[in-house]
């Protein structure tokens, strides 16, 4: 693992120096020079071997990050955290199917039919409606499993709460409702899950970072490398 993390250390290092050298515009030739003594023996080396030679560098770097631990571990912290975050993006909607309930402007759709399903079955039993025939139940989902959660089709349980006037307590009936996510909405929470995780996550800095300045240093070699042989 310390191997792991000196070899992304490197990438990441080399690839800043590049990037910085180049918004500097300070030339890679008068590095190389200062580096290796090659002004004071009297040589001088082509630029374009220069360039070739930092090419070659950050190409055998980011081969060794690429087939280190590293990268395999934040595939897999990338695809936990954006697992969770659509967990969380999955209850959040479900909190906002349960407060369309209550407003009453629950688009048309199998899941409205289901609770409208639900509000007529609990109103032929007489002793949770009273004849009030007209009173719409308030609907107040329940906790779900935690297997449940996220899943395309689940079981909700829920509790209806009939306010019958000049009764102290509500008529409460507890059931279920059946939802499907729509497959719109899923796409949308999982794309939305997995920019949060391309941000925020472990995994991002693990693979993102190194890999786009990898990508930057050595777009801009080659722009140099091509500058050189024009």
């Amino acid at each position: 693992m310390d191997d792991d993390d000196k070899v992304r250390r490197n990438l990441v290092v080399a690839s800043s120096v590049t990037v910085l050298l180049a918004w500097l515009e300070v030339p890679l030739v008068a590095v190389a020079d200062r580096l290796f003594g090659t002004k004071a023996d009297g040589y001088a080396p082509s630029g374009w071997r220069v360039w070739l030679g930092a090419l070659a560098v950050l190409l055998y770097l980011g081969l060794r990050f690429r087939f280190s631990h590293e990268v395999e571990q934040g595939i897999k912290d990338l695809q936990e955290a954006s697992q969770i975050r659509y967990r969380i993006l999955y209850l959040r909607n479900l909190r906002d199917l349960e407060v369309q309930i209550k407003k009453g402007d629950l688009p048309p759709g199998p899941f409205r039919d289901e609770v409208e399903g639900q509000i007529q079955q609990g109103r032929r039993y007489p002793h949770m409606a009273k004849g009030h025939d007209d009173l719409r139940p308030r609907i107040k989902f329940d906790t779900l499993n935690s297997e449940d959660i996220g899943a395309a089709k689940v079981q909700i349980p829920v509790t209806l709460m009939w306010d019958i006037p000049g009764q102290f307590e509500p008529n409460v009936m507890h059931s279920t409702l059946e939802y499907e996510i729509p497959h719109g909405t899923s796409r949308r929470l999982r794309r939305r899950a997995f920019v949060y995780a391309l941000i925020y996550s472990r995994g991002s800095m693990v693979l993102l970072w190194p890999i786009g300045l990898a990508g930057l240093a050595a777009g801009i070699l080659m722009w140099k490398l091509w500058q050189e042989w024009q």
